[in-house]
């Protein structure tokens, strides 16, 4: 697929999953995506080695939504894409044993808008059916605005592009699943005993957070810390084995930019339990103001 950077919003080769597309009608599209072995991001995480990873195919999703979006709906690469909605959910043929013989992951993605609508497209919703070895493992949808330049200049105002310092340790990556000390992306609050909330702190280092400038925190990066922030509690105040835990859903709202400028916390709004299942619910805040919410579902084996 030719100049695939720039219809992912990805600079680095091996950030880059998405792979075949074909057309099945001018809302229904195919595309396959290469499953990458040994990935310094993807495959660090203590589930990996077990299902394929739910922030791995959320962000081929995202990577195909681009792509199409500006390939078939031929949405300049001057506008800017914002995430309204995200969900993820899986089914019971998610718990495949990741191996050698799974090299691809094919997406059937369904658009609410028709590609012939071009470039007149303002928001779209995106449902994709996430399939391997012919099977549904997995349903993801997004909920897309697309604006100019003028727009969003508008919603945003002022721009402050420095980014806030953190000087808090990041926390150890075996506590919010990790092994690789690059991977984790909270700090702990001054209350080092509080592990219902936490602040992002991103490793620029890490081209999976960051793999080009940004102005603000992405929608995956703030999902990632939201995940992170569920593992951490789970592992510290309920002393659960993080191997253990499969994420089974993921509902994400968006309703504020979150500032680079500015420090954020995730904190965990609320906690159910019953039989092996978790319920978490989360918000994102900066100066006291919500700016996004999240449910994380979770199964204890």
């Amino acid at each position: 697929m030719d100049n695939i950077h720039n219809f992912t919003h990805k600079c680095h080769d091996n950030e880059i999953f998405i792979n075949d597309l074909s057309i099945k009608s001018n809302d229904n599209f195919n595309m396959s995506c290469i499953v990458p072995e040994n990935h310094p991001h993807f495959d660090d995480e203590s589930k990996t080695h077990k299902n394929i990873n739910p922030m791995f195919i959320m962000e081929c999703c995202r990577q195909a939504e681009t792509y199409i979006t500006h390939k078939l709906f031929n949405i300049e690469k001057s506008k800017v894409f914002i995430f309204n909605n995200l969900s993820f959910s899986i089914n019971e043929n998610y718990h495949l044993i990741k191996d050698v013989k799974i090299k691809t992951i094919d997406l059937d993605i369904h658009s609410s808008h028709q590609t012939n609508i071009g470039n007149k497209l303002k928001n779209n919703i995106y449902i994709f059916n996430v399939i391997v070895n012919k099977k549904v493992i997995a349903i993801v949808s997004f909920n897309v605005s697309y604006l100019n330049q003028i727009c969003y200049k508008h919603i945003r105002g002022e721009i402050n592009k420095t980014q806030v310092i953190i000087n808090n340790y990041r926390i150890n990556p075996e506590k919010v699943g990790y092994k690789s000390e690059i991977n984790s992306i909270l700090s702990q609050t001054n209350d080092l005993h509080c592990f219902k909330k936490a602040l992002i702190n991103i490793n620029k280092e890490n081209i999976s957070y960051y793999d080009h400038y940004q102005d603000h925190i992405t929608g995956m990066n703030l999902i990632e810390s939201y995940k992170q922030l569920c593992f951490l509690f789970l592992h510290e105040r309920k002393k659960i084995n993080l191997s253990k835990i499969t994420i089974t859903s993921i509902n994400v709202n968006f309703y504020i930019y979150i500032e680079i400028s500015q420090v954020s916390l995730v904190e965990i709004d609320s906690f159910h339990v019953k039989n092996n299942n978790i319920v978490m619910s989360l918000t994102a805040n900066q100066n006291g103001l919500k700016k996004s919410q999240c449910e994380i579902k979770l199964t204890v084996e």
